[in-house]
């Protein structure tokens, strides 16, 4: 079976078809299907065959953001407003047709080029005299201009003439020009002198206004017109039986109005604040300060983030806890450094410290027993292109060699599980985060995530351990024990949620110092 022969069964045969179009825009979606049936009948006609390889082209449609469009369902009849280009109406026919912008100039830009070009007289360029440094327009520029002109009005005729045939009914036409009274004259300077336009006329025309007007003029309805061009009422063509409808406006008159219209829209604005609700007798006067005066009690809750990462809840606390500002809510976003770019400056805390835990959560446990080993390890990570060579230079081996001759890395060698650099979501009422929300935001839960750098189970529960690259002395270790409390917390009790198990013991481990902290 072709791929249009199974997608004309599945939609035909199945129901599917007359399913989709009980649902809401069912005409839309069973046009689309009918349209996915028509590529998929196109694609059949392909070198690419197959129902697997049309439902691969479709997700490669997909994943790039391509799109197949949807179907057309306004028919030609459809009893609605088209707006489109003279161009795309042609072949069409409306009870209605406004034409809009007649008094808009033609497009001679390419008259006005230093070479002219054309199919059948060739080129035009202008002639330069280099000694007197001047540029003027060559005989045979001046005759491509002049073809290439009345070929562009030629052109012009042809769209003024699809635009008028498309209406069956009234025709409406809309235009300005700059100065109505001296372009008035200037249309009926040829009035009365022929049954047509002269062809000085019809060449000296720069908008189709200059094609109409002058061919109307004369019209028993157009006296208008004729009063602003100072025309004899005797050359009145009174044997029309058309009807035309001149009005006219200017653009002080259109601003006028605008501007009647924002001074009554500011009285009535200023008599509204005027009213005093209190002393109204209407009886809808509280219903309008209760709709007007409304606020949403719900304000603070709408306000919450959907989700916080465990750094953001830390400083939040952190802050609320030492009376300072709180940081941004939202997570900074940092650029990957390009490869080629690694090595040309020195790494910042922070990219060490990335490196620490990658190492950490790469290391071989059962091959940490010695310096040497260590760096043997880390050697392979380079080789694996896990790490940069210049990366690799700035781990600490010596401290990763003291944390696993320490007690605490002694028990993770020797447990049998042990989950390193674990990703977890958690949900927390916002009012544990935010100590300041109303009581109402107490079922308002936001989402927290986080990864746990390393944990080991024992026989009584489990062992917490987060590495740390902190810049450590004597005096803040205290500070540093405080500033990571909350996030420790946290970590210990998503283990307990996703585990089931109880934390029993928690730590921090130093890099800078060696120092081990519990809590």
């Amino acid at each position: 079976m072709s791929t249009d022969e199974f997608i004309w069964y599945l939609y035909k045969e199945t129901g599917y078809y007359g399913y989709v179009g009980a649902m809401v825009g069912g005409v839309q979606r069973q046009a689309n299907l009918r349209v996915l049936f028509e590529r998929a009948k196109q694609y059949e006609q392909t070198s690419f065959k197959g129902l697997f390889n049309f439902i691969n082209f479709i997700n490669k449609l997909r994943v790039s953001s391509g799109d197949m469009g949807s179907a057309k369902i306004l028919g030609e009849n459809e009893n609605v407003v088209r707006i489109m280009s003279i161009h795309k109406s042609k072949g069409l026919e409306f009870p209605v047709v406004i034409c809009a912008g007649m008094g808009k100039q033609f497009n001679m830009q390419d008259l006005r080029k230093s070479i002219l070009y054309h199919h059948k007289l060739g080129l035009g360029p202008d002639f330069v005299d280099y000694r007197k440094r001047i540029a003027y327009p060559s005989i045979v520029k001046e005759a491509i201009k002049k073809k290439i002109r009345l070929e562009t009005l030629s052109e012009e005729m042809r769209i003024l003439y699809v635009a008028f045939t498309r209406a069956k009914e009234k025709l409406i036409i809309t235009g300005s020009v700059s100065d109505i009274d001296k372009t008035a004259i200037s249309w009926g300077q040829s009035i009365g002198s022929l049954d047509k336009l002269p062809e000085s006329e019809v060449l000296k025309a720069k908008t189709f206004l200059d094609w109409i007007c002058p061919a109307v003029i004369n019209h028993r309805d157009c006296m208008i017109l004729r009063d602003r061009s100072g025309i004899d009422e005797s050359v009145i063509d009174a044997g029309e039986i058309s009807r035309w409808e001149i009005k006219l406006w200017y653009r002080d008159d259109i601003l006028k109005i605008e501007k009647e219209e924002i001074i009554e829209e500011m009285n009535i604005i200023k008599e509204l604040e005027e009213i005093d609700i209190e002393k109204s007798s209407s009886e809808f006067a509280d219903e309008i300060n209760n709709r007007l005066n409304f606020q949403y009690p719900y304000m603070s809750a709408s306000n919450l983030p959907a989700k916080l990462s465990v750094t953001e809840v830390k400083r939040i606390l952190n802050a609320e806890s030492s009376d300072e500002d709180s940081t941004s809510i939202f997570d900074r976003e940092f650029l990957k450094k390009p490869a080629f770019l690694e090595g040309k400056e020195a790494m910042t805390a922070a990219e060490r410290g990335t490196i620490m835990h990658l190492v950490m959560q790469k290391l071989d446990l059962l091959r940490v027993y010695s310096h040497q080993e260590i760096k043997n390890q880390i050697m392979e990570m380079v080789d694996n292109e896990i790490l940069t060579e210049l990366q690799a230079e700035t781990v600490y081996i010596k401290r990763i060699e003291d944390f696993f001759k320490s007690d605490i890395g002694k028990r993770i060698t020797t447990s049998m599980k042990v989950r390193r650099e674990i990703p977890f979501h958690i949900e927390l009422k916002s009012t544990e985060i935010y100590k300041d929300l109303p009581i109402y935001c107490n079922e308002e839960m936001i989402a927290v995530q986080g990864i746990i750098d390393c944990y080991f189970e024992e026989d009584d529960g489990l062992v917490l351990i987060d590495y740390k690259t902190d810049f450590v002395t004597e005096d803040n270790v205290e500070k540093i024990t405080e500033k990571y409390r909350v996030q420790i917390q946290l970590y210990a009790r998503a283990l307990e949620k996703i585990t089931g198990k109880r934390v029993k013991e928690k730590y921090i481990y130093l890099f800078y110092n060696g120092g081990i902290i519990r809590y």
